[in-house]
């Protein structure tokens, strides 16, 4: 492991990370900055200038960048005028000047020219993201691509144009406000004020809405000058990466970043606790009680973070052993966990709480705090301690076998000014780090000087950004090709075939019993020693809900003849953990740990499965959280506009009602668990194992250890409700008064369709809205800034369902007063006709970046393949799009827009601040059913 990374140092000073990894069927490609938040404190500029980097430089995005710039300058120039506007009078004058000039250099403008590349060159999932300390820019992409990608992202870090400045900060405005949509949001932001005042880290990343109403194009400017140089920044690469010739490549690509340096940041240090503090937070969850403790604690290279992640691993852990887990497997506490949180220049350890319903605060702040003291004082066993250590570890080897997952390891490693040799080390540490240094650690940091956090019910006033006085922008030069992008079109494509399943080679295959209920599968794992070893009890938990209440049980309690906490204890000394988990169409126990225990892992699980407990006391945690759980789901706007556009699909079919009602819940015993769990046990299973050892030797284990005679019920399928067919277009719509946006889901039912009109309805729903290069995306964010989140999607039902229906589904948030004109706009452009050739190319390209990547990861493979064949697909889905989008033509889609989008009626569902007039208006073009709160929980 310590040379699966390479660096290098570019002539300079750009710092190079690469970790090969020949299996994946792509390249993870991420540029780091070490810049953020901190360095523009509540201005937001760290974070709209993240945004700005996808507008393009001098030879990106624009047709003529010499009559373009002095029209970018007077904008620079009327922003300034801006930030010292008097009254709103004068501000109005400003802003409608710089509307009329942003109209007049949109004449130059190609918008999403950068994002149309990357998708054009093999691209997919591209994104960004700014944190306290660093910048993120990163996408997936073929490896073929690898020298259109470099050139692309080093273009855009030397000189970047301020152009869209004005719909860019709109947008912004809306991701203020869908965040403002979140209920954990302000509660959150409160606690960090506190924890890090008077260091910048107290203010929000996205900045101030004060700050926002004016921002400086000038500080945005200053901010790239300053931080983005060379030896700030890095290059991370991870995947499938030719290493033959890489270097030259990156250095005539990257290399022509600036070198520079940066003064080091003068910043107050967070404020230290004097004794026991208190603050109280808003959370609009009624009779729920909450409560934390936070200790200021060490930043993130600082070497006592070893310790005190050992420490928060005696305290709860995935394998359930710790000593705030016991608390809430006993019934003690409804809830508690530890955090150990590190940023470069801050540390945090926190408890959080939540204490069952009437239960005494006090009470529960007692236990856990004794719980806290015994770490202190030494009261856990060197077992304990080197078991938490195995878990750390094994942590560490999952996170290292996906290329994306290392890459972002790699990215927080710069961003904290280590290296790989750092991560190596650390983990050196902590097999070696003795109990009396954890001790010493816990005493050290846990003391007397923390804050106490409690819950109390109440909703914080918002500050809603309003809609700017704009005009929306044109797009005369939609489809022009820039300077760049005809550069790039004369770099030569490298021919690499693409990487699919092969379900006889990818995946060794055995039946286990004579009924053929039982299938084997086997991947092999090239990487490291852990195994996994995935269930699928193939039972549906829409026509068994009681099965999804197994998930909670399962973990509360033991069998043969163990509690709950001894099975932890056995699993957790063999480096093993076991999970619950339940789907709609199966359910799956998870079985993870260490090749060479993997007789005595499973020998171990079988005597438990066989024999699960009976504890009457597990039910009442049932219903505690069932009853929680109703109150949180009042309060979540993201889970009530899921809710809602469920009960527009489906009607009185929607999953969510399907649910045990409280009541029946209430009358539930424990004995109804153990042979609910009994009859799951009956079901047709697929078992998909990873590891190292053969398959004939894994099959003799569990042969040996689990019941499969038991299994004789034939597997139920793969669930699937068809959508409702509606007559004409309909708003199903529910009215929540704190809302910040307006939430809109909704749906259009295609109907049965052929593989063939699949695969042309995910070329056209590509067009419409997948992706930065979209149509919606373009007309609704980028030229009118009416949404900040906009996308459609295909749902399909199982292949195996041969009259199964097919939807296309969209998705957006807007501001209250801007809903009318969203909904016109998204009805007049899914009517619009698909006939822009140039956007067809790029969500073909698009698509066939996206099938690309969709190569599985290891862990995924053999579940991939089974259920390709249970639907009844003889190769991999992924050849049969690729196939299928070599002959798709302009004019099979705009036939199938006319034959299946035109004539289906669209149906919305909106949850937000709706007043009657605005429901009035839009009765005129949809049937409105209000939908109360009652009828979605």
């Amino acid at each position: 492991m310590n040379d699966s990374v390479k660096e290098f140092i570019l002539h300079n000073g750009l710092t190079v990370w690469i970790s090969t990894d020949s299996s994946d069927s792509k390249v993870f490609g991420q540029v780091v900055v070490r810049a953020g938040a901190k360095e523009t404190p509540n201005s937001g500029v760290a974070h709209y200038f993240e945004h700005i980097m996808f507008k393009g430089t001098q030879r990106i995005g624009t047709v003529d960048y010499e009559q373009e710039a002095p029209i970018l300058k007077e904008i620079t120039k009327q922003y300034s005028k801006l930030q010292t506007a008097k009254n709103s009078a004068e501000r109005e004058k400003v802003q409608s000047k710089i509307n009329e000039l942003n109209i007049e250099a949109t004449k130059y403008a190609i918008p999403n020219d950068f994002n149309h590349l990357i998708s054009k060159y093999g691209g997919s999932g591209l994104n960004a993201g700014t944190s306290y300390d660093y910048t993120l820019f990163y996408n997936s992409f073929s490896p073929q691509y690898l020298e259109h990608w470099c050139e692309l992202n080093s273009e855009r870090m030397i000189a970047p144009v301020f152009r869209l400045f004005q719909s860019e900060l709109e947008t912004v405005y809306e991701e203020k406000n869908m965040y403002s949509n979140n209920i954990s949001t302000e509660p959150i932001q409160r606690i960090m004020e506190r924890l890090a005042a008077p260091h910048p880290y107290r203010y929000p990343i996205i900045g101030s809405t004060e700050a926002l109403k004016s921002p400086d194009i000038r500080a945005m400017e200053e901010f790239f000058r300053e931080y983005y140089y060379a030896e700030n920044m890095a290059l991370i690469l991870t995947g499938d990466i030719k290493e033959e010739g890489l270097l030259p490549l990156l250095e005539r690509t990257f290399g022509r970043i600036k070198s520079g340096g940066r003064k080091p940041l003068q910043l107050p240090q967070p404020m230290p606790f004097d004794g026991h503090e208190k603050m109280t937070i808003k959370v609009p969850i009624p009779f729920v009680k909450g409560l934390g403790f936070i200790w200021h604690t060490v930043p993130n290279n600082h070497p006592d973070q070893v310790a005190l992640s050992l420490v928060q691993s005696l305290l709860n852990n995935d394998g359930k052993t710790g000593l705030l887990d016991r608390l809430t497997i006993d019934g003690k506490v409804m809830e508690a966990a530890a955090i150990n949180f590190a940023l470069n220049d801050m540390g945090l350890f926190g408890v959080y709480i939540m204490p069952k319903l009437l239960q005494s605060s006090y009470l529960v702040k007692k236990r856990v705090q004794k719980a806290i003291e015994q770490i202190k004082r030494g009261d856990f066993s060197i077992q304990a301690l080197e078991e938490v250590k195995q878990s750390l570890y094994k942590a560490n080897l999952l996170q290292l076998e996906s290329s994306e997952q290392k890459a972002k390891l790699l990215s927080s490693l710069f961003a904290q000014n280590e290296t790989w040799s750092d991560l190596m080390r650390e983990l050196d540490l902590l097999s070696s780090i003795s109990k009396e240094e954890v001790v010493e650690v816990a005493q050290k940091y846990l003391d007397g000087n923390y804050l106490e956090v409690k819950k109390q019910t109440g909703r914080y006033a918002v500050e809603k950004l309003p809609k700017p006085p704009y005009q929306p922008v044109k797009a005369p030069n939609q489809g022009a090709k820039s300077e760049f992008s005809r550069h790039l079109e004369t770099l030569e494509i490298p021919k690499l075939p693409m990487k699919y399943l092969d379900f006889k080679k990818d995946a060794e295959q055995r039946d286990l019993s004579a009924n053929d209920l039982v299938r084997l599968y086997k991947v092999g794992n090239e990487i490291n020693d852990l195994f996994s070893l995935d269930l699928l009890f193939f039972r549906q938990s829409y026509y068994h809900p009681l099965q999804t209440y197994l998930e909670q049980y399962l973990d509360l309690v033991g069998g043969a003849e163990m509690s709950a906490h001894e099975l932890n204890q056995r699993l957790q000394s063999l480096g093993a953990t076991i999970t619950y988990e339940s789907k709609p169409s199966f359910f799956c126990i998870r079985i993870s740990g260490f090749d060479h225990y993997l007789s005595e892992t499973i020998a171990l699980v079988g005597s438990i499965l066989n024999d699960i407990k009976v504890e009457k006391p597990q039910i009442k945690k049932l219903i505690e959280a069932r009853k929680i759980s109703d109150r949180a789901i009042k309060a979540d706007i993201t889970e009530l506009s899921k809710r809602l556009l469920d009960l527009a699909r489906y009607g009185e079919k929607a999953p969510y009602k399907a649910d045990l009602s409280l009541s029946k819940i209430k009358q539930l015993k424990a004995q109804d668990m153990v042979e609910e769990f009994h009859h799951l046990l009956q079901s047709e299973l697929d078992i998909h194992y990873t590891g190292k050892l053969e398959i004939e030797k894994v099959a003799s284990c569990i042969k040996s250890s689990f019941n499969l005679d038991a299994i004789s019920e034939c597997g139920e399928g793969y669930f699937y409700v068809p959508s409702v067919l509606p007559s004409g277009n309909r708003i199903l719509l529910h009215n929540e008064p704190s809302a910040t946006q307006v939430v809109i889901k909704g749906y259009l039912p295609m109907g049965v369709l052929s593989d063939y009109e699949k695969s042309i309805l995910r070329v056209y729903s590509t067009y419409l809205g997948s992706g930065m290069s979209s149509l919606l995306f373009q007309e609704i964010r980028e030229y009118r800034s009416l949404a900040y989140s906009v996308s459609s999607f295909t749902s399909f039902a199982p292949h195996s369902i041969h009259d199964g229906q097919t939807d296309l589904l969209v998705y957006l948030s807007t501001q209250t007063d801007k809903l009318l004109e969203v909904i016109e706009l998204l009805n007049k452009l899914i009517h619009r006709s698909p006939d822009d050739p140039n956007r067809l190319e790029i969500a073909i390209n698009t698509l066939r970046s996206d099938v690309r990547s969709t190569y599985p990861a290891m862990r995924m493979k053999s579940r991939t393949i089974a259920s390709h064949i249970r639907q009844g697909y003889n190769k991999d889905i992924a050849l049969i799009i690729e196939d299928n989008l070599k002959s798709i033509t302009l004019q099979e889609v705009l036939d199938f827009h006319i034959d299946k989008v035109i004539k289906s009626p669209i149906t919305l569902s909106m949850i937000g601040n709706i007043d009657d007039k605005m429901v009035a208006q839009l009765s005129e073009s949809f049937q409105i059913t209000r939908v109360s709160k009652k009828h979605l929980l």
